[in-house]
């Protein structure tokens, strides 16, 4: 019960600890203290108790997790894709707010593009904004500013219906959250992918990746600037238009302002809508608006470049799933609503105009409401009405368009050979200087920046006009108080495009509006003629780039901005030197020096670099570095520690790294972190256990091994302190660690963490009570392992207790898929060449039977799924090999001992065991290694057998006598019978798994149909009644069996709990791999997660002892047993005392009368009588008086029933095709213990209850030691049938010598006796008693049979038995003789 009070304590604790939101999940009461220990199997490399319905196990993709001080894992928040980044930022409530970026789309079940904010306080993810448009690489949080600076591969953000006017703030990879809202950096962004941002001690903020200028000034961010007119000049068109009258004008529609008639083509047409510029154009962004019209509406398109006929690469962001989506020549086009859909232009194309191509069609035929075209190009023209044309009234319009006024006379012309339209200004040379011709560019500038304004003049020759052109003056109004004049000559031959200004402009404003004057030149020479003219064609603003000297790190001086605006506030490092094309994937700022790590190389330093800053100058590490990629790096003290994908220092190539290093950066040295791992590391992470103090690095990565020889799901602990890789005592992680942090006794981490349990252990683990676990040292070399079966075995020449496992595993030391541990060690069997996989074990005589579905070679003999090895020797032993009649491959699911220890059943799928025919089940002779049939009348697959007395209770898809079955009888006499064949629907598919529990007298039976898993119960007839399907249909039970509890139902009456392992599915809770089944309704115990991360399961769980009481103990209260003890005490003193001395003149009468010749062993040669032994010949007298009281007790445990009917009822198995053995004693007292298939009693017979438990291996050991309770020990010395050993004790009834060890007799008992105390022998009245030792007077030592042909061992009251005659034979009737089958 002390094991039962601490799993409740336990589980209040755990209550206590676990988070508001989630649901504890309660166990009911149960015990494994009498199993001593439980042994776990299975294929996992993570373990942990369930606790609540919020704990994690397992997430397709990234996640936020607690690691509670219980050990276990509780979910955060789940994110659909991976995690790069994360960084938090304290609140003013004392809390904090976690940002996490990387790829994704959803954050729970929550929209969240690519970044998100979880909020620790109320447990909720919210997105910033609509996210971003694009992949996150990092993130810094600037205590400083508050803001979170992110850099990665994205363009801006989302702003679904405003996506254009995002595109012209933001210059992609680089933006800033701050204030709730998203803004830009000042240079807009940079033209690579952003993979570090750090702020150093100076101030300043450090952006590294892999780009070499600023943004601020390219085509692909402003594609908004300006509208392109789709008025007169401009040309509108229509292909196929609709014949009704108002749906079928193409120009209706180029200025939408949301009440316009739609554009129609015919019915199930094609078409197009073109427009034709009156100048070339770059379109930069094309936006549209559906009919949806009666269901009409467009919806695959293309738009082809008229002049070069090329269709336009196209990107466009889907309003369904907010992703950025490129498309060409098959767009489309939302079918709802009536809002419009922007389409940027990736590649710049010179058009003279567009054909927007209507190829596909919602409804009866498409058509468009809206077109409106865009050019990056901020031009103003000199005839207003090509800037804004008709749209002026359109607000969305106007208010991008740049304008244009004139002062004087000027007419309008369409320029020869440009074929621009321009203005043309001719007044009288007589008065030259008094010209009034003037004109006023006003542009539409949306940023701040660096500009270069050029002026278009058409050449003179093409217009003739050559003699009376002039000098122009332009004024550009940079400012209020700044304005820049330049001269341009008009008399140019061809068309000139001429730079007026270069520098900084600010944004149009309501403050000021930038400008360029235009007026006849103060220095102008007159014509010769009597006319002058001023021609005007359009003013370009091109917004320039603020930096292109940068080499993959921008330092941004933010207070410099702050204070004055500068563009020096951000450029290059100082003598940055750094190569071309250099990839900066890690910095560090932590100390007064920048370190630099990625991909790069010169002469001095390769792949990492220290920039000083005050010397502005690269610092090389030793050695010049690494000779392979920096991919993350963290400081510790004075240590840097460094990941990649490198093997050595660039100039060392004696020390081997394997892609991790430490760099001591006061001495200067490289040092290895052990032998590290085997492929590249991609981030680190500080972790400190919620109960421990140890400091641990978390290293991440797409490796499989670490220090070259320990399996590994990609994470690795890495004990700082220690200096060592840690493989035991830790949690388990499957994935990528990006971060973590501590939180009150918790720890966060965020990443891409596919799985996560308490304990990091591989296939085997010790269960140590109810909520603890040992490790055991197994430690697979391949990424592919699990264990299957395992079971303890004695070696009968040392006393060592051995574990022995199967499964399907490679060791060191090429152990392969078997193996032993003894004394802390490993050790295989020669065998080799192996396919497949070892599923079951038993030992019996000290031969180990190894099976399951395996083909190997040893001693160069081909072994097909059995194989038999003698533990004594070391040998192998040659069996008849099973073979199937059609050829296929053999399988054997079970092997299990016989009772009587002379044979090992063997389960299956064969036909044949040799030559024998031998129909899925066989007998092994475990002495002569012979095959005999025991069920010729089954054939199928076997999967799992228990006995129930002298029957066999077989499970599997069957046919029995010809009728289908999944549950069979076999009886003593070899025939069998179908059970649950008259009910299919009771077993709806093939059993897997059986037991029978002798406690509540039924067999309980798990299996599987094609789509569920099940548990059902026999009770003793010809049908089974199904308990439950509750399970999801990814369920796979692999074993049922029996664990004490009190706790009773209607199906376990009288008490105890079924423990179901495999890879369950429970209703309302998830994944686990270990249940406690009540009867109605299952408990998770514990979850299991495999090394890639995938659910996990348990195979099978073997014992070091079997088998406790399963049902509930009645005790009386303890005052009451103490006062009726005194009484009884104090009455039996007075009977005792009068008893001993009648009895002892008696005695003493009767050996008076005695004649000495007639029974001269009666006194020659005693020793003086001793007063133990005169209590102990009293014992039996007084034990009889204290026998009602506890034979009251005894009915209570054993339902009224005797011990010799507990004895039959053995049983009963975990039953399952992955299992062990129970204890059994061999020759020379060696003792096997084992488990899933290990008979597992739910009362253990008398015999069994006397069993010695295995002695453990001496310090270290990995498990419990267990106790010893036995109170009777099996014989060593005869193990062949009792029945033989009765014929021998008879033939030497007919000597006149004492009986010994050696020349044993034969004795029947004349009462029944009871044993009371530790190594008495109980027996009934007729038993035969097989007597060794009778040296003393009252008690002699002797043997009789446990129920199972087996002898077992005690003392008892000489008094009670009689020689028995020397005729008497085997065939004479005794009781508990189990007959030999």
């Amino acid at each position: 019960m002390a094991l039962a009070h601490l799993s409740l304590a336990v589980h209040i604790l755990l209550l206590i600890s676990l988070p508001s939101h989630a649901l504890y999940q309660p166990l009911p009461e149960f015990d494994l203290s009498g199993f001593q220990q439980v042994v776990v199997t299975g294929q996992y490399s993570g373990l942990s108790f369930a606790t609540d319905t919020n704990q994690f196990h397992q997430a397709d993709h990234g996640a936020i997790l607690s690691l509670n001080t219980n050990t276990t894992f509780d979910i955060l928040s789940t994110i659909n894709g991976n995690i790069t980044s994360a960084c938090i930022l304290p609140t003013t409530n004392g809390s904090f707010d976690l940002y996490i970026a990387g790829n994704f789309s959803m954050t729970g079940s929550a929209s969240t593009m690519n970044i998100a904010k979880y909020q620790y306080e109320s447990n909720t993810t919210t997105s910033l904004d609509q996210g971003l448009n694009g992949p996150v690489n990092t993130l810094l949080c600037d205590t400083t500013t508050n803001a979170v600076y992110v850099g990665g591969h994205f363009t801006a953000p989302i702003n679904v219906m405003n996506n254009s006017a995002q595109l012209a703030e933001f210059g992609g990879n680089v933006a800033i959250w701050q204030n709730n809202t998203w803004s830009a950096v000042p240079w807009k962004g940079v033209n690579g992918p952003v993979n570090a941002i750090v702020r150093t001690q100076y101030g300043s903020i450090v952006f590294g990746g892999q780009f070499d200028s600023t943004t601020d000034g390219t085509f692909d961010y402003i594609p908004t600037s300006q509208p392109v007119s789709l008025t007169l000049p401009a040309v509108i068109s229509g292909g196929n238009s609709a014949d009704t009258v108002g749906y079928n004008n193409p120009s209706s529609i180029v200025c939408p302002n949301g009440t316009q008639t739609p554009w129609l083509l015919q019915d199930n047409q094609s078409g197009y809508w073109q427009a034709t510029f009156p100048h070339p154009v770059t379109p930069s962004l094309f936006r549209l608006i559906n009919t949806n019209y009666q269901g009409r509406g467009t919806q695959n398109f293309s738009i082809l470049a008229l002049g070069t006929n090329q269709h336009f690469n196209l990107s466009y962001i889907d309003p369904t799933t907010s992703q950025m989506r490129f498309c060409s020549v098959n767009c489309t086009l939302p079918s709802t609503g009536t809002s419009s859909h922007d389409f940027q232009v990736v590649t710049p194309i010179l058009a003279s105009g567009v054909q927007i191509s209507v190829n596909s069609w919602y409804g009866a035929g498409g058509g468009l409401s809206g077109v409106a075209i865009f050019q990056s190009e901020i031009i103003v023209h000199a005839d207003n009405d090509i800037n804004v044309s008709n749209c002026t009234s359109t607000t969305a319009y106007a208010q991008n368009y740049g304008t244009s006024s004139v002062t004087g006379n000027w007419t309008t012309s369409l320029a020869q050979g440009s074929y621009q339209w321009v203005l043309t200004n001719s007044f009288s040379t007589a008065n030259f200087t008094n010209s009034s011709g003037a004109i006023d560019y006003k542009p539409n500038l949306p940023e701040n920046g660096n500009y270069s304004v050029y002026v278009f003049t058409p050449g003179c020759v093409g217009n003739s006009d050559c003699s009376r052109r002039t000098k122009a003056q332009y004024i550009t109004h940079v400012s209020p108080s700044l304005s820049v004049n330049a001269t341009v000559d008009q008399r140019n031959a061809t068309d000139g495009y001429t730079l007026i200004y270069r520098g900084w402009i600010p944004a149009t404003s309501d403050l000021f509006q930038p400008h360029v004057s235009m007026t006849l030149a103060e220095n102008a020479t007159q014509p010769s003629g009597k006319t002058a003219n001023l021609v005007a064609g359009y003013v370009q603003f091109v917004k320039e780039i603020s930096n292109q000297e940068l080499n993959s790190i921008l330092e941004y001086q933010i207070d410099q901005w702050l204070q004055n605006n500068s563009t020096a506030a951000w450029r290059p490092l100082k003598n940055d030197g750094l190569p071309r094309n250099s990839i900066v994937t890690t910095l560090d700022a932590s100390t007064l020096d920048l370190i630099i790590g990625g991909n790069f190389n010169t002469s001095n330093f390769t792949n990492i670099v220290q920039y000083s800053y005050s010397t502005s100058k690269m610092i090389p590490f030793s050695s010049a570095g690494l000779n392979g990629p920096v991919n993350t790096m963290l400081i510790n003290g004075s240590h840097l520690y460094i990941g990649g994908n490198f093997s050595r220092p660039t100039n060392a190539s004696q020390l081997a790294l394997n892609n991790l290093a430490v760099y001591d950066l006061a001495a200067g040295t490289w040092n290895a972190m052990e032998n590290g791992v085997n492929g590249p590391v991609t981030s680190f992470a500080k972790y400190t256990s919620p109960n421990s103090t140890s400091n641990v690095l978390v290293v991440s990565g797409p490796f499989t091994s670490i220090n070259a020889l320990n399996v590994s799901s990609g994470t690795a602990l890495y004990d700082i302190t220690q200096g060592a890789f840690v493989s035991t005592q830790q949690p388990f992680l499957s994935g990528t660690v990006i971060s973590t942090y501590s939180v009150a006794n918790n720890t966060i981490l965020i990443g891409n963490i596919r799985a996560a349990e308490s304990y990091q252990v591989n296939a085997l683990s010790v269960i140590g009570n109810q909520y603890q676990f040992n490790p055991i040292p197994l430690f697979p070399t391949d990424v592919s392992y699990h264990t299957n079966a395992g079971m303890y075995w004695t070696n009968p020449s040392t006393g060592n207790s051995t574990m022995i496992i199967g499964g399907q595993f490679q060791l060191p030391n090429n152990i392969q898929n078997i193996a032993m541990l003894a004394n802390g060690s490993w050790t295989g069997f020669p065998m080799t060449n192996w396919q497949g996989q070892v599923t079951t074990l038993t030992v019996a005589e000290n031969n180990l039977v190894i099976a399951g579905d395996f083909t190997a070679i040893t001693d160069g003999q081909n072994l097909t799924s059995l194989a038999v090895w003698n533990l004594i020797n070391h040998t192998h032993l040659p069996v008849q090999d099973l073979q199937n009649d059609d050829g296929s491959h053999p399988i054997v699911n079970i092997v299990r001992k016989k009772p009587d220890g002379s044979g090992v059943i063997v389960g299956g799928k064969f036909s044949h065991a040799g030559s024998l025919p031998c129909s899925s089940i066989c007998l092994l002779d475990i002495n002569n290694l012979q095959w005999s049939n025991i069920g010729g009348n089954i054939t199928g697959e076997i999967m799992d057998l228990d006995f129930v007395s002298n029957q066999l209770l077989i499970a599997g898809d069957l046919v029995v006598n010809g009728v289908q079955a999944y549950l069979a009888l076999v009886n003593n006499d070899l025939t069998s019978t179908p059970l649950g064949y008259n009910n299919r629907t009771s077993l709806p598919g093939p059993s897997i798994s059986v037991f029978y529990d002798s406690t509540n007298g039924k067999a309980f039976i798990a299996g599987r149909n094609a789509s569920n898993s099940y548990i059902s119960q026999w009770s003793g007839d010809d049908r089974t009644s199904l308990l439950t399907t509750d399970l999801g249909t990814n369920s796979h039970i692999s074993q049922i069996f029996m664990v004490p509890s009190t706790q009773k139902s209607d199906v376990l009456s009288k008490g105890g709990l079924i423990m179901v392992t495999g890879q369950l599915d429970i209703n309302g809770y998830g994944d686990t791999s270990a249940a406690l089944f009540d009867g109605n309704q299952f408990h998770p115990y514990l979850t299991t997660a495999a090394l890639n991360g995938s659910t996990g399961s348990i195979r099978s769980m073997f014992f070091g002892s079997c088998c406790p009481d399963i049902g509930e103990k009645n005790y009386l209260p303890v005052p009451i047993v103490i006062l009726i003890s005194i009484a009884i005490a104090l009455g039996l003193v007075f009977f005792v005392v009068l008893g001993a001395l009648l009895i002892m003149y008696l005695k003493r009468r009767n050996e008076v009368n005695t004649s000495p010749k007639g029974a001269p062993e009666a006194y020659i040669g005693k020793p003086p009588r001793r007063p133990q032994s005169l209590l102990a010949m009293l014992m039996p007298a007084a034990g009889a008086a204290l026998m009602t009281e506890r034979s009251s007790m005894s009915e209570h445990q054993t339902n009224g029933r005797p011990d010799s009917e507990i004895s039959q009822h053995r049983a009963f198995s975990t039953g399952n095709r992955l299992g062990g053995e129970v204890v059994e004693m061999g020759s020379g007292s060696a003792v096997a213990t084992g488990g899933a298939g290990h008979h597992l009693r739910s009362r253990r017979s008398l015999s069994e209850r006397l069993t010695p438990d295995p002695i453990l291996p001496p310090e270290p050991v990995y498990f419990p030691m267990p106790s010893r309770d036995s109170a009777a020990s099996e014989v060593p010395n005869h193990r062949s049938s009792f029945a033989a050993a009765v014929q021998i004790a008879a033939r030497n009834n007919a000597e006149n010598l004492p009986p010994s060890e050696e020349r044993p007799h034969l004795y029947f008992a004349k009462f029944e006796f009871k044993a009371r105390e530790h190594g008495e022998l109980g027996f009934n009245a007729g038993d035969r008693i097989i007597v060794v030792d009778a040296n003393d007077d009252v008690w002699w030592m002797g043997y009789k049979d446990n129920g199972f042909g087996e002898p077992k061992q005690g003392v008892f009251p000489s008094n009670y038995v009689e020689k028995a005659p020397a005729a008497v034979n085997s065939n004479n009737p005794y009781r508990n003789s189990l007959q030999s089958t």
